[in-house]
């Protein structure tokens, strides 16, 4: 049996030790929020106060970062704490826990009548998750497409048949109930460059998703592979959120060619317009009948 690397869990138990970074994470679990909106939801800190916890939790892997222009956005990222809750707890403690932990609520809830309640909280309409893996883009890219199966866990029987990812443009995500060609599709690939990035559309086995888009992307980091994922229902995009990704990155909205040539030739007759009312106002201070006199002086 393996030894867990102490030292590696260093950084998330320190971030995790100060109050007010988990009020942050408490404030992420509610959906991504960028900079301003957590200093604004946090009037006793000063931005600079924010900003330095942030560069903590960052650095610990619980902290996700996107950013769009001058605006960084912040997404708690599951993975760390994923990690540290499978290490400890063992799949019979967890069922044991959940009981506990679901008589806890229900009592306390009807003795204060307010407490927060899981089924309550909102769903983060984004999701962000981050992870380092041993092995090779290749190796990562392979388990990811052609070996899916052997770890996808959001399947809709207890035994499937088979779950099947087609990597190629308009190919299907789907699950094979038996061999009798019965099944169900969790999404279909819409964008994909082989090796870097997958994205699909589809339910995904996210709970009360019609239409998740779900896209991963790898990137090489020494000899392992750093995959982030990106999850998020287009239906409930936060406002100012709307991005168009190229190459797999968000990239500002393009305006079409012919709105752009006529905001041209709007601000050239402005111009003009301005500068024709500039002379006739210099040449009627000095009386002069006929503003193209100016010319020729």
């Amino acid at each position: 049996m393996s030894t867990p690397d102490v030292a590696a869990d260093q950084p998330v138990f320190r971030a995790l030790a100060d109050p007010t970074r988990r009020r942050l994470l408490d404030e992420l679990r509610r959906g991504p929020r960028t900079t301003g909106e957590l200093v604004a939801a946090h009037p006793e800190m000063t931005r600079y106060g924010v900003m330095a916890h942030l560069a903590v939790l960052e650095q610990a892997g619980l902290v996700v970062v996107t950013r769009q222009g001058r605006h960084r956005t912040n997404h708690l990222n599951p993975v760390p704490i994923a990690e540290i809750h499978q290490r400890w707890m063992h799949p019979y403690a967890r069922t044991t826990a959940n009981e506990l932990l679901a008589l806890k609520r229900n009592v306390e809830r009807k003795e204060r009548r307010t407490v927060v309640d899981d089924a309550r909280t909102p769903i983060a309409v984004e999701i962000e998750a981050q992870i380092t893996i041993d092995a090779g883009v290749q190796a990562v890219w392979t388990a990811l497409t052609d070996g899916v199966g052997e770890w996808w866990t959001h399947t809709l029987s207890d035994k499937p048949h088979a779950v099947v990812l087609e990597p190629v443009i308009g190919g299907r995500f789907y699950e094979q109930f038996d061999g009798s060609g019965a099944g169900a599709l969790y999404a279909t690939v819409t964008y994909i460059e082989p090796g870097r990035v997958l994205r699909t559309s589809g339910p995904m086995g996210m709970p009360g998703a019609r239409q998740y888009v779900k896209t991963y992307r790898l990137e090489p980091a020494g000899e392992a592979t750093t995959v982030r994922t990106s999850a998020s229902d287009p239906r409930r995009r936060r406002p100012g959120h709307g991005r168009r990704l190229q190459r797999g990155r968000p990239v500002a909205a393009r305006v079409p060619q012919e709105v752009r040539r006529a905001g041209r030739l709007t601000r050239v007759a402005e111009s003009l317009r301005t500068a024709a009312e500039s002379r006739t106002v210099f040449a009627e201070s000095f009386a002069l009948d006929d503003p193209r006199r100016l010319d020729q002086s």
